[in-house]
């Protein structure tokens, strides 16, 4: 067998000469009249669609060469179609036809007029037309990617993830092939011991390397690994508080202590809904509430002064409650990162003995010999939870990870990972990790023994299935674990400090503009921001409003805030970029709109001034009397309606 490295860039006759070599004999002997009968016999075999589809009942997947072919065919015609949904030259190869369409971000069209498609396909559904129909499903298809957003396009600043890596897009692709299940060894053994590998490495790259340290789990988004932090913190808190004859396996929440919640005014909304769903009074600044809402600085950080004096407040009301406070790096809005080496003295000082593993066996053992030693225990302690959902992939920048995650090996009980963002793996592609190992099983096991069978089978131990609150599981982990092999961690590093840069490039072009007015983007910041929020000024209010603090009365306030939905509107209708407008919690600034810079394209100048140029266009068309009504927006963000037939080209 050749020793050569294979490479995707060898030369296609090299590749299949090294294939044929694997199984004894070259391309050009088994082709021979001279070649032997058994390598000549060998290939006819192997290419006879008939020994296929025998070879293929023999170990019971007859159906197999069916799928795979009519595969191929859905294949070929999606790839015909994939001109309808990329910009980029190597659309028009293979026969793929790029349109104009193609080169926007999004074409627009009105609700009305897609539910109008949909409902004619629906009807051809009922009706049996569409079985089999491949003229159907090819217009389906190209009504599908000529009227979805191009993620992919430099343009499209709408939301913090962006285009997907080609490589995760295959590992998609493999996993619904497979179908496999990542819920047990025996239902997906390649992918659930991958998985604990993918966790085990990442839990090393954070520090966590001791025998003890490193679990975790992937999740289908940020909001539910956060939910599976609080469910396993909360846990963790009734397991320090049990009754001494407790077991292990049960979970006695009804006798627990409710725990308080901390989390920043600009932290995720998730952290609120999740605490509601678990049945926590979700009322801050009321004394009944579980949540508590912490303020932060102008640069939407919190404030670990404004903790101190809620924490203290919090333990003088409750002095045996324990506290989960969420640190959020990389907030949805400005981008931020809270200060988690200063958040943890604060809670250190509050608690001075965290007993958050408490629950070990040495603590067993003497519980169950003096029952009088839990009247002694420090029952109260705290969890933090650093929701990285946005800003926790600069775990792979070794430029910026020792300031955007300081102390993050040392102070952190749990932490979230979107790999859907930054790191442009395809939705969904979230991680949930763990410091302590053991605490993910515990917190969730329901040990159903139609499924587990830790007692019977020696594989169960490496199950993930009761590690969560699901049972079926895509396995992410694989889209992951492919672009982590083929990138690298240099190459993951790259892509966020690339998002880095070019926010910074956008906000230092726009401090240039009298039109823009930048929102809570000092140039001098230390840490990485990747979204840029501003203001369009119109060319009257540009004298009177220089900074944040100009905005002042109440009618230009409302004027700015309704300009800033008549903006983001009018990119949108006319396809020429698509932004976001959003308020900032804890403020009383109006509505201004954002932009989500990614890594995955990197803009140079001319596209800056390009995109910039749109803006301006744009801001003048939404200021302008008379704008239409497709487009107009009132100050509390609502936007009217689009009108059926063609309202929208009426715009620009």
């Amino acid at each position: 067998m050749s020793t050569e490295k294979a490479t995707c860039f060898e030369p296609r006759q090299q590749r299949i000469q090294r294939a044929a070599a694997r199984f004894g004999h070259s391309r050009r002997d088994a082709e021979s009249p001279e070649a032997p009968l058994g390598a000549a016999h060998r290939m006819e075999t192997r290419n006879a669609p008939g020994n296929a589809t025998n070879k293929l009942k023999e170990v019971g997947l007859g159906g197999e060469i069916v799928f795979a072919r009519e595969l191929q065919e859905l294949l070929g015609i999606v790839e015909r179609k994939l001109g309808l949904c990329t910009s980029s030259d190597a659309g028009s190869e293979n026969g793929v036809e790029r349109t104009p369409e193609a080169q926007l971000p999004l074409v627009y069209v009105p609700p009305s007029a897609i539910w109008r498609q949909l409902d004619h396909y629906v009807q051809c559904v009922i009706s049996g037309e569409s079985a089999g129909s491949r003229d159907l499903l090819e217009q389906f298809l190209e009504d599908l990617l000529r009227y979805s957003v191009r993620t992919k396009h430099a343009f499209f600043l709408h939301r913090l993830y962006g285009g997907s890596d080609p490589v995760g897009q295959i590992a998609d692709l493999i996993c619904s092939v497979l179908n496999n299940s990542a819920d047990t060894f025996s239902a997906a053994p390649y992918l659930v011991l991958l998985e604990r590998r993918v966790i085990e490495a990442l839990s090393s790259c954070i520090g966590w390397k001791t025998p003890l340290q490193g679990d975790g789990i992937f999740c289908p988004g940020g909001s539910y690994a956060n939910l599976i932090a609080l469910t396993t913190a909360r846990h963790v808190f009734q397991m320090n508080a049990r009754r001494p004859q407790t077991k292990r396996t049960q979970r006695h929440h009804c006798n627990e202590r409710r725990m308080g919640i901390f989390t920043s005014v600009q932290g995720h909304y998730s952290v609120r809904r999740n605490a509601a769903m678990l049945g926590f009074c979700d009322a801050p600044g009321e004394d009944c509430s579980d949540v508590v809402l912490v303020p932060c600085d102008e640069q939407g950080r919190m404030d670990p002064e404004a903790l101190r004096r809620l924490i203290r407040c919090f333990r003088n009301t409750r002095p045996l409650s324990s506290v989960f406070v969420n640190v959020t790096a990389g907030t949805t809005v400005l981008s931020a990162f809270d200060p988690l080496p200063e958040i943890w003295t604060v809670l250190a000082e509050a608690f001075p003995l965290n007993s958050v593993d408490s629950a070990s066996a040495e603590l067993e053992q003497r519980l169950e010999a003096d029952t009088m030693i839990r009247e002694r225990l420090p029952q109260p302690t705290f969890w933090v939870h650093v929701d990285g959902a946005l800003g926790g992939s600069f775990l792979f920048s070794e430029r910026f990870r020792p300031v955007a995650l300081a102390g993050l090996e040392k102070y952190a009980n749990s932490f979230v990972l979107n790999a859907h963002k930054l790191l442009n793996a395809p939705l969904q592609c979230s991680i949930l990790l763990v410091r302590e190992r053991g605490l993910l099983q515990a917190a969730h096991a329901a040990r159903a023994p139609y499924l587990f069978h830790d007692d019977l089978d020696t594989d169960a131990q490496y199950d993930i299935g009761d590690m969560t609150l699901t049972c079926s599981r895509r396995s992410d982990a694989l889209k992951f674990w492919l672009m982590w092999m083929w990138r690298g961690s240099a190459g993951f590093g790259a892509r966020v400090e690339a998002a880095a840069r070019n926010a910074r490039a956008i906000a230092e072009a726009m401090a240039k503009r009298p039109c823009f007015l930048l929102v809570h983007w000092p140039l001098d910041r230390s840490y990485p921001a990747t979204n840029v929020c501003f203001y369009y000024l119109p060319s009257d209010m540009r004298e009177s409003i220089r900074n944040l603090a100009d905005i002042k009365a109440e009618t230009a306030a409302q004027l700015l805030g309704s300009i800033s939905v008549r903006l983001c509107r009018a990119l949108q209708v006319s396809g020429k970029a698509l932004l976001n407008y959003c308020t900032l919690e804890g403020t009383d600034l109006p509505i201004f709109l954002r932009l989500a810079l990614h890594g995955l394209h990197v803009y140079e100048e001319q596209e800056i001034q390009d995109l910039l140029n749109r803006i301006e266009d744009c801001g003048d068309h939404a200021i302008r009397p008379g704008t239409p009504a497709s487009i107009s927006g009132n100050v509390s963000g609502g936007v009217s309606p689009v009108g059926d037939d063609g309202a929208h080209n009426a715009v620009l």
